[in-house]
């Protein structure tokens, strides 16, 4: 994995560790989106626990000329049953709590790699869509982060030694 790479991937962790950290969300599975068989995983976990969440990497747009900065994009995406359990969070609510969980939210002091690269807060850079789906009540909306992309590791070198 390039570094590049790991910096979404880490984005788009804290992202869903910020999530799994609500109360209103406890017990709703947060997926990230790596390739895996999401509408399986989905179905499983608004059937078992009544809601599910899943954060996209939709790309990154270059904020300056040398690709320094860019700007990370990712969907958010809140499932639920159509019909709530006795006890049960509609999802509209789990929008909000979302939305505000995570609008100029920044996780410095995070001890991975991520910190090193970040320093900016996430935008909710969009609204609210509900989803066409017949089997879930589903709303999405988009997320940023400004991240400062590390330029590959540079080794100089070393000329051979020469003969005195």
């Amino acid at each position: 994995m390039s570094a590049e790479e790991g910096i979404w991937k880490e984005t788009a962790d804290h992202i869903k560790a910020r999530l799994e950290r609500l109360e209103l969300m406890d017990g709703i599975e947060v997926i990230v989106d790596q390739q895996k068989n999401i509408e399986s995983l989905i179905a499983q976990n608004v059937g078992k626990l009544g809601g599910a969440a899943v954060i996209l990497f939709q790309g990154a747009d270059p904020v300056d000329e040398r690709c320094e900065l860019m700007d990370a994009n990712y969907t958010v995406r809140i499932y639920g049953a159509p019909i709530l359990r006795p006890g049960g969070v509609p999802v509209e609510v789990l929008v909000q709590v979302a939305i505000r969980a995570l609008s100029k939210w920044n996780p410095d002091g995070a001890t991975d790699t991520f910190a090193k690269h970040c320093n900016y807060s996430f935008t909710v850079t969009g609204g609210i869509e509900l989803l066409p789906v017949a089997t879930y009540v589903a709303y999405e909306f988009p997320v940023r982060r400004r991240v400062v992309v590390p330029a590959p590791e540079f080794k100089p070198i070393t000329p051979p030694p020469t003969d005195p």
